[in-house]
């Protein structure tokens, strides 16, 4: 990623994690979430791909953002992916390195005072990210306990426990 005073731009060589064996058709975005509140920003919709073949990776044209939305703080900006079918975003990982995000710090001027590399690698999801000033996660649907979107018909699967429209489910 590089960035100026207001704006960051991504590109990479990623794969995307936590999908099946379907071709992707969704959209790229880049996102930034507040590492304090847990508040995630759309900092700018990317790249639309129908029908990609995404098991052995892909290129990520430039998708530029603008930060000037967020207030001050420290965010965690990464590429994220999500299917058309899907409600949660995945990020997309590199070819080159272990990390997927970078650890961003805007000052009281709304403007990019930092931009590193994001030692922390663990972390592999986003549950809402928020647009327009809308704060409501937008958490629907059947996931398994790993994460995994199942549908929206708990009743065609087996006894288990999952994640139902956010809440946990034992059936």
């Amino acid at each position: 990623m590089t960035y100026d005073e207001k704006t960051i731009t991504a590109s990479l060589d990623g794969y995307l994690i936590n999908t099946d064996i379907d071709p992707f058709s969704g959209y790229i975005q880049l996102i930034a979430i507040n590492i304090k509140t847990g508040k995630a920003y759309l900092l700018k919709k990317g790249q639309r791909l129908d029908g990609q073949d995404t098991s052995k990776g892909f290129w990520i044209d430039d998708i530029t953002g603008s930060v000037a939305a967020l207030p001050a703080g420290e965010y965690r900006v990464f590429l994220a992916a999500k299917d058309d079918e899907e409600e949660t975003w995945q990020p997309i990982r590199s070819h080159e390195v272990d990390h997927n995000s970078y650890i961003l710090v805007i000052n009281e001027n709304r403007e990019i005072e930092s931009l590193e590399l994001d030692s922390d690698s663990s972390w592999t999801g986003i549950e809402s990210v928020v647009t327009s000033g809308n704060t409501t996660p937008a958490v629907r649907g059947v996931y398994s306990l790993d994460g995994r979107y199942l549908g929206n018909d708990v009743s065609k699967l087996g006894k288990g426990l999952y994640i139902v429209n956010g809440e946990k489910v034992v059936k």
